[in-house]
């Protein structure tokens, strides 16, 4: 089995064909020690790590190994005076994306039969008989590779780049090569950071 992406659903992907054995790569157009690294990806439910704990036993974050930074407790919707409020009791948590993405990395070592290779920009897929049977990647001294594989799994989040490269009649009308404008949300993010505590401790505020 190819995946393609290596955050959380392609780890968790691997993570689950090693504890069957299956033989499984793993690529990632980042570098091995970027790979995790994403600028809107500290924001993680508990309730997804927590679920992949127990189903197949993949790491969570904690405050000991410095990945989990806080725990949002609550999520609290407010109106324009701000003693009007609903309280929503659904939490989050913020992690360190980056050293969370390195120990779910890491924890791929144990399985013999998962290989992880970084650096693997992929430019093609590779269509026989209409099935997909592999993809082409090329890498940073700019060398194609083919990696030719009886499954293929697009964890490539947003950008969908296996299917955004799949050939339009292969395709077809069964889903789009692309997201669709309307199902995506621009968001603007800014960070602050203050010298005293803010009445907004552990929990989540939308205005």
């Amino acid at each position: 089995v190819l995946v393609v992406g290596s955050g959380p659903a392609g780890v968790s992907t691997a993570f689950t064909l090693g504890k069957l054995g299956i033989s499984t790569i793993l690529i990632d157009k980042k570098p091995m020690e970027e790979i995790g690294n994403k600028v809107c990806g500290d924001a993680l439910s508990p309730d997804y790590y927590n679920e992949a704990n127990r189903e197949i036993g993949l790491p969570v974050p904690d405050f000991e190994t410095g990945d989990l930074k806080e725990i949002v407790k609550e999520t609290v919707l407010l109106g324009t005076n701000q003693t009007s409020k609903i309280v929503i009791e659904d939490g989050s948590a913020t992690v360190d994306r980056l050293k969370y993405g390195q120990k779910l990395i890491k924890s791929l070592e144990q399985f013999p039969h998962v290989e992880v290779i970084s650096e693997m920009r992929l430019v093609n897929t590779i269509i026989e008989n209409n099935f997909l049977v592999g993809v082409i990647c090329r890498t940073p001294e700019n060398e194609q590779i083919e990696f030719r594989t009886s499954i293929v799994i697009d964890a490539s989040g947003e950008g969908g780049i296996v299917r955004r490269l799949l050939p339009s009649e292969f395709v077809g009308n069964r889903f789009p090569q692309r997201i669709p404008r309307h199902q995506l949300i621009v968001a603007y993010r800014e960070i602050i950071r203050v010298k005293e505590k803010h009445p907004y401790q552990k929990g989540m505020y939308l205005v």
